[in-house]
This record gives structure tokens, C-alpha cells and sequence, in this order.
């Protein structure tokens, strides 16, 4: 951590920049499970609150989970969809999802997008498949989920807060699930998301990761929210979920912060993985 912060010196400069990191074996089945393990860069505020009750919000860490209820309604990783703009007419007025970065191709595969966490093609798929059918399996993973979810779309794309604990388990819950599907043969490993998000060469970290994260095969999510303010990243080796929050804690008001899940959150995350023996 300190590595990493001495790193982004510059970039977080004036700002009030903490690390939270989360690390549970997947047997684990409440906060409290000694195959754990919790750190707060803040040594002098309490630990526990700050992993289960303080909430950020989480961005696009969550889009495997979004994902993965498309796959079980019968979507393929292989049907295309369109990346050209799309606009909801909500009560509130129209709510049109835009991507970070310009996606030059007409029409994608699903699990292109997931990939390179492409918003646009997201929503496209939820509208299809039906924001109503969607609400209560999400409902599962995500208690606080806004209703109905038709008229808070923006939830799909990471529009909720949860704690590094809550969010935990509801990662937990999809790996035990996607698990049996491929134990069931509903599809094979070759053919999830938990197979396209292991490809550190192929997904937002591409740029980043070192030639051992390149070669190996761990699942893992970027997510990048609030002006930056917020950054994860979220990984599961077969055996241990982690989760790793960079952000701004305090004083947020008009700041912005030019970072990513991937040039914060991911490299905490890669040194640990392939410097501690």
C-alpha cells in the first residue's frame, strides 16, 4: 500500500487518500470468519466499521453478477448486441449511459463487453432481456437495490453503495453459483464470465499487469465511480475473494481524483499477489 501511494504521490496530492483491503476465503460465511482477513490504512479509526459499514459506491465491479443473471435467461458470451447510443425515458426524464472511451465497432459480443466494461451494451442487454425480470434476482445480491429497477437503470452500471463486507458476499454467492453451472454442465468454464474475466491480457488491467498477472488465471474486476473518487478492484483465485477500495474518504465535495480501478486498486492488489512468497 505504501508502495502504491508513494506511487500516486502526485495524482492524490491535497487529498484525503485511503486504502481498504478485504481478503475471505469462500467457505466463509459471516464477517466475523477467522479465514479472513481486514486492513484500513487508517490505523487509527476502527477496522471493523470501516470494512461492513462504511458504503462506497461500487461502479463496474459489479457487472459480472449483472452479467451472469443475462447468461441464465438464455444470452450467450458469444450474441452481439449494438454499442450505439441508447436513451431510457424514466419518470424523471431520459437517462442516456455513456462509456469512457469510444467503442469504434457497430456491434460487440457480450463477452467483449464485459471485458472491456463497456456500459452501453450493458443496458442494451438489460432493456432486452427486461428490467422487471431482472429486479428480483438482483434483489438477492443486492438488498439495497432501488425500486423498480426500471426506473433506477443507473443500478446495472454500479449506481450502489455497499461495504467491502457486503459486497463480499455477494460475490461469494455468484462464484458458488457459477460454480454448480459448470458442475451442472449448464455451460463449461471455457464458456463464463469467470473464465473471460481470468484473462488479465485481454480486460481493463491489460495495461498494467506484469508478465506473472499476464500468465495466470485470476478472476478479477475493475471498477472506477464518482470522478474517481471511488476505485476497486475485486479478485477470486479459486480458493479467496478480495477486494480492494482506493479512494478519496473525506472531504469530497468538488474533488476529483485521475485515477482507475486499474492504476490504484489492481496494483495494490498485483504486488501482493506476486510479492509475498
Amino acid at each position: 500500500v505504501k508502495n502504491i501511494q508513494t506511487l500516486l504521490k502526485k495524482q492524490t496530492e491535497g487529498l484525503d487518500v485511503a486504502v481498504k483491503f478485504l481478503a475471505i476465503d469462500s467457505s466463509c460465511e459471516t464477517f466475523e470468519c477467522e479465514n479472513s482477513f481486514y486492513y484500513y490504512s487508517k490505523l487509527e479509526r476502527n477496522l471493523d466499521k470501516a470494512i461492513s459499514s462504511e458504503k462506497h459506491q461500487v461502479g463496474s465491479v459489479l457487472k459480472p453478477i449483472i452479467y451472469e443473471q443475462f447468461i441464465e435467461l438464455g444470452k450467450k458470451l458469444s450474441d452481439k448486441v449494438s454499442t450505439k447510443p441508447i436513451t431510457l425515458n424514466l419518470v424523471s426524464g431520459k437517462w442516456t449511459p455513456k462509456d469512457s472511451s469510444l467503442v469504434t465497432i457497430d456491434k460487440v459480443e457480450l463477452r467483449y463487453a464485459i471485458k472491456k466494461s463497456k456500459n452501453i451494451p450493458l443496458v442494451r442487454i438489460a432493456k432486452e432481456v427486461g428490467f422487471d425480470v431482472l429486479e428480483p434476482r438482483l434483489k438477492e445480491y443486492f438488498p439495497d437495490l432501488l425500486l423498480p429497477l426500471r426506473e433506477y437503470p443507473a443500478q446495472v452500471l454500479g449506481a450502489i453503495e455497499m461495504s467491502l463486507s457486503d459486497l463480499s458476499f455477494a460475490y461469494l454467492k455468484y462464484f458458488r453459483k457459477t460454480c454448480k453451472n459448470i458442475k451442472d454442465n449448464i455451460y463449461s468454464f471455457e464458456d463464463s464470465i469467470l473464465y473471460e474475466l481470468s484473462k488479465a491480457n485481454e480486460t481493463t488491467i491489460s495495461r498494467v499487469s506484469n508478465e506473472v498477472m499476464k500468465n495466470v488465471l485470476i478472476f478479477g474486476k475493475t471498477g472506477t465511480t464518482n470522478n474517481g473518487l471511488d476505485n476497486w478492484y475485486v479478485a477470486f483465485d479459486g480458493k479467496v475473494f478480495y477486494a480492494v477500495w482506493f479512494g478519496v474518504d473525506s472531504d469530497r465535495k468538488y474533488k476529483k481524483l485521475r485515477l482507475a480501478g486499474a492504476t490504484s486498486a489492481y496494483r495494490i492488489f498485483q504486488d501482493f499477489q506476486t510479492n509475498r512468497g
